[in-house]
């Protein structure tokens, strides 16, 4: 009895697995077909110039104690994602050229790095009327204008001044300094 209940299990299971491998299921598969992912861009444009260093160089000549520059510094963002602005300021010369007095001669001999005028230039950031920075020229670093949609401007005011307070240490000295506005991806 034991072999016929054995012949009959085996048979029960060979029969159960020829029924699985013959029988059929529902299915279905759906495909996602031409996925694509493209880069967005950041592009600043600074005064609607593609290059802006070539085209608004900002100039001071016979400069003295109570002048005053105004600039204005339209920043765009002209590319597809949002982005966060700044304004870096660094001094790249700040030549001391020799003359304290007003009866000597400019001797272009001497031309050190070691002059006053960066120091006693104050620049100031505006946005609107609202005063984002005052800093020496000297000592301005980076300054964050904010966050700047893709598609979106702001226009700031720049100004320069050398206070009315300042005596001849400043006198043909001169001053060369870089102006760098830079947009981030915002996070």
């Amino acid at each position: 009895m034991k072999k016929i209940l054995m012949s009959v299990a085996v048979i029960g299971f060979v029969g159960a697995l020829a029924a699985g491998a013959t029988s059929a299921y529902f299915n279905d598969t759906e495909t996602s077909a031409g996925n694509t992912f493209t880069a967005g861009t950041i592009d600043l444009k600074v005064n609607d110039a593609v290059n802006w260093s070539a085209s608004d160089p900002i100039t001071l000549d016979n400069a003295k104690p109570g002048d005053v520059k105004t600039t204005s510094l339209k920043v765009e963002n002209a590319g597809s994602i949002d982005g966060t602005a700044t304004l870096a300021v660094a001094v790249v010369h700040n030549y001391e050229n020799g003359v304290a007095d007003p009866e000597s001669d400019v001797d272009t001999t001497v031309l050190t790095e070691e002059g006053e005028l960066c120091a006693d230039t104050n620049v100031t950031v505006k946005d609107g009327a609202t005063v984002l920075a005052t800093a020496p020229l000297s000592t301005f670093t980076t300054l964050n204008l904010g966050a700047l949609a893709y598609g979106k401007n702001k226009t700031f005011t720049v100004v320069y001044e050398i206070p009315g307070t300042v005596d001849n240490r400043i006198q043909s000295d001169s001053c060369v300094f870089t102006l760098t506005a830079a947009l981030d991806q915002a996070i």
